[in-house]
């Protein structure tokens, strides 16, 4: 009797346990963007290391603890990683005051040395990640026109001697192409919550729309099983995703097309024309877009905001299909009516949606961001020419143990005519100043009632109000108030974003919820 009531005993506080640290988790602040801090930088030279060079990379990295260095992906077409080492950070802007990663490990082209000889022509590294002294590789064929990469998944064994390391794959993760990015770690306190150790995600970062998440994806799952000859799929949990059926902007009632950020065509657009040509209204998404892409995703520890960051454009001038910009180039695809018209950008999502995809509360393609925008990141002039241009983000990773964030900088830390070789930014994350709780995303917005269910008040502190807009949970704008008090009787029942467009051009984001 004595041991069966201690058995119920210990069963009932572990249980309670559990329950106390899923409170927690689902209680932790959301970040700002702001709480990023800028620590410095260093370069990654663009010559020819074995069997590929950094110049033209895909900028995939990954960091690796018993080195304190870096894997990264080569020359784009090469499908080579290679290793450097994290030389010391200098805070500085200025190329010339960096310091350069010197090689660990020569580049080794890796993406047909796998049992299977590689039968889905994976032909681009999309996504890197060492995880217990192996490195894990995704990988995605460039332009697959039938939308049937399933097998996307190579492990090197080991991940210090990559040039004669077993490699085996690929294996085949649940979501394919739309699992087939960026992998990261899910921080304790989430794992069971979320399904697994370690996310994976990717977004419409390629060609072929059809078989990438339109938007950002986000997929829970268990490198232990990587393990093997590949067999049957790997298992994942949804978190995030969409598809052409359900995309993260998708305004249909008001858009000619969305995701150019088109209301209406009322000219040509045969290849090589112009926006007069095209005689296009331009719309207000400012959300995603055709050539917004995310490089890199994480959950920030000790927080539940997943932040996810790369760049995106056209939301200013609009895009076409294959046109003539503002300075006179002719696109070989989408691109933004005016050249300068592209940026950094960054998507922060609370971690409570997430759960709720997981639970079966929330789709996954219903979830949004809870604030994005505009990331400014240095090293954004061409150094030959001494001119601005935009130096996207097209990778990330994150080290707990000193709480960096790497990024790297396409073409940052180029000084001649033909090098496209990148810079490596790092960013700590400052979670005592700039955390946020469950009311507030932005300190100089009050939003009251919320919940509400007839009119809504703004309050602004130390700042002036231009406008607001209200989107639904499909990225489609409902309203827009240039007043302080908006009726939102018609609306129907769900979770809304707000977006204030204030005097100084600055935008912020807000979530409220309209009951009946």
């Amino acid at each position: 009797m004595k041991k069966t009531t201690f058995i119920i005993a210990t069963i009932f506080f572990f249980f309670l346990g559990l329950k106390n640290v899923f409170a927690q988790a689902t209680n932790l602040p959301l970040i700002q963007i702001e709480a990023l801090e800028y620590k410095g930088a260093f370069i990654i030279s663009g010559d020819n290391f074995g069997e590929s060079e950094a110049n033209y990379t895909s900028g995939t990295i990954a960091y690796n603890s018993a080195n304190n260095s870096i894997f990264i992906a080569g020359f784009d077409l090469d499908g080579a990683v290679g290793e450097f080492s994290i030389p010391a950070l200098v805070n500085s802007k200025v190329v010339a005051d960096l310091n350069s990663a010197t090689i660990l490990q020569n580049f080794k082209q890796i993406l047909n040395l796998t049992p299977d000889s590689n039968p889905q022509s994976i032909d681009r590294i999309s996504g890197l990640y060492v995880f217990n002294n192996k490195l894990i590789v995704n990988g995605i064929e460039y332009y697959d026109a039938p939308a049937n990469n399933t097998h996307t998944t190579l492990v090197i064994e080991d991940a210090n001697n990559i040039n004669t390391s077993a490699i085996n794959g690929y294996y085949s993760l649940q979501g394919e192409a739309h699992a087939a990015g960026w992998i990261s770690t899910i921080p304790t306190e989430w794992q069971t919550l979320l399904g697994g150790s370690h996310m994976t995600g990717n977004s419409s970062k390629y060609a072929i729309n059809s078989r990438m998440p339109m938007g950002i994806s986000a997929f829970a799952f268990d490198p232990n099983n990587l393990v093997g000859s590949p067999s049957g799929s790997i298992p994942t949990t949804t978190l995030i995703d969409f598809d052409l059926s359900n995309p993260l902007y998708a305004d249909y009632d008001t858009y000619e097309d969305a995701n150019y950020n088109v209301i209406e065509v009322n000219g040509t657009t045969p290849p090589g024309h112009t926006v007069i040509d095209a005689d296009v209204i331009v719309g207000e998404n400012d959300l995603w877009t055709e050539i917004s892409q995310a490089s890199y995703g994480f959950i920030v520890p000790g927080t539940r905001t997943y932040l996810t960051i790369g760049s995106s454009g056209g939301h200013n001038s609009g895009i076409g299909y294959k046109p003539t910009q503002s300075d006179g180039n002719v696109c070989g695809g989408p691109c933004a009516y005016d050249a300068n018209d592209e940026y950094n950008y960054y998507w922060l999502w609370d971690v409570n949606d997430l759960l709720a995809v997981k639970n079966g509360t929330l789709q996954h393609y219903d979830v949004r961001p809870y604030a994005f925008g505009l990331f400014n990141v240095p090293f954004q002039t061409d150094l030959y020419t001494n001119t601005q241009e935009i130096h996207t983000i097209v990778g990330g990773t994150y080290d707990v143990a000193s709480n960096l964030l790497y990024l790297s900088v396409y073409d940052g830390a180029s000084t001649g005519p033909y090098d496209k070789n990148p810079v490596i930014v790092a960013y700590s994350i400052n979670l005592g100043a700039l955390s946020i709780d469950n009311e507030t995303v932005n300190s100089a917005v009050d939003i009251f009632p919320n919940p509400a269910n007839n009119i809504l008040t703004f309050s602004f502190r130390n700042t002036v109000f231009e406008s607001l807009s209200i989107y639904n949970s499909l990225g489609q704008l409902v309203k827009v108030s240039k007043q302080n008090k908006v009726d939102i009787s018609s609306l129907a029942e769900g979770v809304y974003i707000v977006k204030y467009r204030l005097a100084n051009e600055e935008t912020i984001s807000k979530k409220f919820i309209k009951t009946n």
